[in-house]
């Protein structure tokens, strides 16, 4: 007799923990920060930069959140920024500055609030590129689309 109220609890548990999940579901964001995908080539000098980063939107308040790490640059990082709209191969401005360490290795993050509907669906559409700026490569070292 135990044993159907036990998994009567059970189940009522899981479909409340179900609903209890973060509004995170689909997201998520990724980019995989390499010079191979800056555009133009930056200037390496032996350097094999590298970095990561994830990024989360709370699409209830249009809230993106980023962090991530990279190490291996030419030089200190002397600003970090997300940009766009651009696909793959192609360059766009500054839309949101994020922190970075002033360190050839280290980390990156940024809130960005108060997006637009209209950012919102370019982030969703892989619009969006961190880039990681050097003193030797102004333009940017390393970039990765968020995906």
């Amino acid at each position: 007799m135990r044993r159907p109220i036990v998994l009567a609890f059970i189940v009522a548990l899981t479909v409340l923990m179900a609903g209890c999940a973060p509004a995170t579901v689909g997201n998520g964001f990724a980019a995989d920060l390499t010079a191979s995908a800056e555009f133009p080539a930056p200037t390496l000098d032996g350097a094999t930069p590298s970095g990561s980063a994830t990024a989360v939107l709370d699409s209830a308040n249009n809230t993106l959140t980023l962090s991530g790490t990279f190490s291996g640059l030419t030089g200190p990082a002397t600003g970090a920024h997300i940009h766009g709209p651009a696909g793959v191969g192609e360059t766009a401005g500054v839309l949101f500055p994020l922190q970075v360490d002033t360190a050839a290795s280290g980390s990156i993050s940024g809130t960005w609030t108060d997006m637009t509907a209209e950012q919102v669906r370019q982030l969703r559409d892989g619009l969006y590129y961190v880039n990681i700026h050097t003193e030797m490569n102004a333009a940017g070292e390393i970039r990765g689309q968020l995906r």
